[in-house]
């Protein structure tokens, strides 16, 4: 795969993932080498080899929204985020559990379910042997509830009244649970969660 770089993140000081070295990056991902002491290169390149063919091309990923750069409002990451196409959602709660979904493309308002069968969920859960193991949640076909946003909620999963990854207009409160969308498993320390860092990131083709 191409090298990859990243782009449009100024003065943050805590990033959900954190600016990772293009040239450590393209070494580990020539190498195919997932076991990384930084878990943040290591979540790039494990979540690039579950994207699309196009957009695992990609060889630049661009910042589109930041919790701490932009403010907390999903309004201000709706509105960023307005035909940027398919996208990577990070979140970060309140016990340090690092989540979120491969969105098939850029959310924005409107009524109803949208969105394709190319989105996931993921999470890092880190293991003895790989602290920093990515977990993927890929779609099941049982049902199409990809992605919601109504204007006060953004969710990704559903089915039986459950949200595989939901967050509130505030971008402050969210919850997962186990959804018919993606079997996933809870993302978060528990179904209920405090978001302390949100990044949504686009993909230059």
């Amino acid at each position: 795969m191409p090298p990859l770089k990243f782009e449009g993140r100024y003065g943050v000081s805590d990033p959900v993932v954190s600016d990772a070295l293009a040239d450590k990056v393209n070494t580990a991902a020539s190498k195919s080498v997932f076991k990384l002491t930084s878990l943040t290169i290591s979540t790039f390149i494990q979540l690039r080899r579950h994207f699309p063919p196009l957009q695992r091309e990609s060889t630049k990923w661009t910042l589109i929204y930041s919790l701490e750069m932009h403010g907390i409002s999903l309004n201000t990451l709706f509105d960023r985020a307005q035909r940027k196409g398919p996208c990577v959602l990070c979140l970060r709660d309140q016990w340090g559990n690092v989540f979120g979904a491969y969105l098939s493309e850029s959310p924005y308002v409107r009524k109803g379910y949208y969105g394709t069968g190319t989105c996931f969920l993921w999470k890092q859960t880190p293991q003895p042997s790989d602290p920093t193991h990515i977990e993927v949640f890929k779609s099941t076909g049982r049902n199409e509830y990809y992605i919601l946003s109504e204007g006060n909620f953004l969710s990704v999963g559903g089915g039986d009244g459950r949200y595989g990854l939901y967050v509130d207009s505030s971008l402050d409160r969210g919850h997962s649970e186990k959804c018919l969308t993606f079997e996933n498993e809870t993302l978060s320390g528990a179904q209920e969660f405090n978001c302390v860092g949100c990044e949504l990131w686009g993909f230059k083709m």
